[in-house]
């Protein structure tokens, strides 16, 4: 994060932290639910959920990599739909499937109150 506002204060190392995770965490869930869409889906439906996921993790690193960078506040509020979406994901899959996409929401929510004194300064 390339921010003024983020280099300073107390906060500033939790920021970034937190930037970087739910970054990484994002790609990484784009790159699987893509790569899901094509491997594992043995039905049209099943590629259409991976798609649907893939357009939501798209849309949440492009929100990640411009407005949330720039500490644009609307952008900390818009993220939190993914975050709701992945831990939504224990409610259709009550197995080990949605426990992990519920620990991964958990960590991104971390990620998102981590970055939260970046936001409040401006």
């Amino acid at each position: 994060m390339d921010t003024t506002r983020e280099r300073s204060g107390p906060g500033a190392p939790l920021v970034r932290i937190g930037w970087w995770t739910l970054l990484v965490l994002t790609a990484l869930f784009l790159l699987n639910h893509l790569v899901g869409s094509w491997a594992f889906a043995s039905s049209d439906d099943e590629q259409m959920m991976f798609l649907a996921f893939a357009a939501l993790q798209l849309l949440s690193l492009v929100v990640l990599v411009v407005p949330y960078r720039r500490l644009e506040r609307w952008a900390w509020w818009a993220l939190w739909i993914q975050v709701v979406a992945m831990a939504a994901t224990l409610a259709v899959f009550r197995s080990d499937l949605g426990l992990w996409y519920a620990l991964v929401a958990a960590v991104m929510a971390a990620a998102q109150f981590a970055t939260l004194p970046g936001f409040r300064a401006g």
